[in-house]
């Protein structure tokens, strides 16, 4: 499909999905639920034509006191995934899942897209209630990692 607002609007319809565009950005976005959560999934055409950015944002607001521990966090996350994308805004006291499609020929490949969705969707679903623990405080990484290592020490020990 050709690379535009208005088809993507339509394509994303078309799949389901509830789209529209953000007067205030000229995004086109959705929502979608995992887990009782809602996360916004906004798709944005960069001006050369050649990427569409996708961004799905954690629907929960991180203080200073916790930045470097979510960042600490999503560094672990993305460095063990095969499509890394978690990322944070330290100003905006938010964390995302963004991913880039590169459009060849000004085309969007539709299968791709919604491979791409459904990848931003997964590790929202995955991985929101880990990176929600250490954003409220609830948790630290130190305290996770040290969890994770005493569950394998007891599963070597049987």
């Amino acid at each position: 499909m050709e690379a535009s607002t208005e088809n993507l609007i339509k394509h994303l319809k078309d799949k389901g999905f509830n789209a529209e565009l953000q007067s205030e950005t000229g995004q086109v976005y959705f929502i979608f639920k995992e887990k009782e959560q809602e996360f916004p999934l906004f798709f944005r055409f960069f001006e050369s034509g050649e990427l569409l950015q996708m961004i799905a944002f954690f629907p929960i607001q991180m203080n200073s006191e916790v930045i470097s521990d979510v960042s600490r966090l999503l560094h672990l996350l993305n460095k063990e995934l095969d499509i890394p994308g978690f990322g944070l805004d330290e100003i905006g006291g938010v964390t995302f899942f963004r991913i880039m499609l590169d459009l060849k020929d000004n085309q969007i490949d539709e299968t791709l897209l919604e491979k791409y969705i459904n990848t931003a969707r997964l590790a929202c679903k995955t991985f929101g209630t880990t990176i929600e623990a250490v954003v409220v405080g609830a948790t630290t990484v130190d305290e996770m990692i040290k969890k994770a290592q005493d569950t394998v020490k007891g599963m070597e020990t049987k």
